[in-house]
């Protein structure tokens, strides 16, 4: 580990850091947009960015930076990468996911309304067999209580001498 970097050196691995600053911005973007805005969406990529960030950074102080470390220009190329990636592609991004999610709304309405209607015909299937099972259940015990005979006790049982 050398003491002193030449500036040519720490620039070459500032801009390396730059477009891991710019990569990590796109992957917490894209995980934005797959997982939601949600409060606990938010709090675990916001926890899993900062872990991936911090294991970026030692690993490519550790395999291929010139001072061997994690010195403070690497942390800074980084952060101004993901500061140039949401002040250059976040509007864009944010165009695009919009598009996206009108073509899957456009697409999806079909099998939503499928979804739909599957499950009101459902409901209508389910109240119909209750139904029935209940009237069922009211004519066997009409016909029980009506019709039930009790055996006679003069007649010889099973048995019995």
């Amino acid at each position: 580990m050398p003491t002193s970097v030449l500036v040519s050196q720490a620039a070459a691995d500032t801009l390396c850091c730059l477009g891991l600053g710019l990569l990590l911005a796109c992957l917490y973007d894209g995980g934005r947009l797959v997982a939601g805005n949600g409060k606990i969406a938010v709090f675990v990529l916001d926890t899993l960015f900062f872990g991936a960030a911090g294991i970026v950074a030692c690993s490519y102080a550790a395999a291929r930076s010139y001072a061997g470390v994690v010195r403070w220009y690497h942390l800074l190329g980084m952060l101004i990468g993901v500061m140039a990636y949401y002040k250059a592609f976040f509007g864009f991004t944010q165009w695009v996911r919009k598009k996206l999610l009108c073509i899957l709304q456009i697409f999806l309405i079909p099998f939503g309304l499928l979804w739909w209607s599957c499950k009101n015909l459902y409901k209508k299937v389910a109240k119909v067999c209750h139904q029935k099972r209940d009237s069922r259940k009211k004519k066997k015990n009409h016909s029980t209580l009506s019709t039930k005979q009790l055996q006679t006790t003069g007649k010889v049982l099973y048995n019995s001498k």
